[in-house]
């Protein structure tokens, strides 16, 4: 990780650790590795290496570039590879998912309003059916930009 980002890291989560206890030896699964998903990865990745939080860590990703460089040999970051409107299940072992997956552009939202909100739900409506067959799901936050 680059020394900046550490940096950052500490000055920003340090003060938090009590917050994230929660977390510790939990697994969680987040969708999506744009801006949200990488900091959120980035985050837990220093927990578990400074702190050892022991968190299992499972991302769904269509971007496979995008998460090489987050793993970095870490065994307890899974990646998924598949966009999450075609998943079928979640990992079993989840306490905690995080869904970070959208499209921020706002060109996209002003020229085909309606297919980026119908994508946006639907994506939304296939990690809830499939969070409904988890038998240790803690809990589930949708992180957004204002777009939605």
């Amino acid at each position: 990780m680059q020394e900046t980002l550490k940096s950052d890291l500490n000055e920003s989560l340090f003060y938090l650790l009590n917050f994230f206890e929660p977390l510790k030896n939990k697994t969680v699964t987040i969708t999506g590795l744009g801006f949200m998903g990488s900091w959120l990865v980035r985050a837990l990745t220093w927990l578990n290496d400074n702190h050892e939080f022991k968190i299992k860590i499972y991302v769904i990703t269509k971007h496979i570039e995008k998460a090489n460089i987050i793993v970095d040999k870490r065994n307890y970051i899974k990646i998924i590879s598949a966009d999450i409107r075609s998943i079928n299940y979640l990992p079993e072992d989840t306490n905690f998912i995080i869904h970070t997956v959208g499209n921020p552009d706002n060109r996209a939202h002003m020229t085909d309003t309606i297919n980026t909100i119908d994508t946006i739900e639907k994506k939304k409506k296939i990690l809830l059916d499939n969070a409904t067959r988890l038998e240790n799901i803690e809990a589930i936050v949708h992180i957004s930009s204002g777009q939605v």
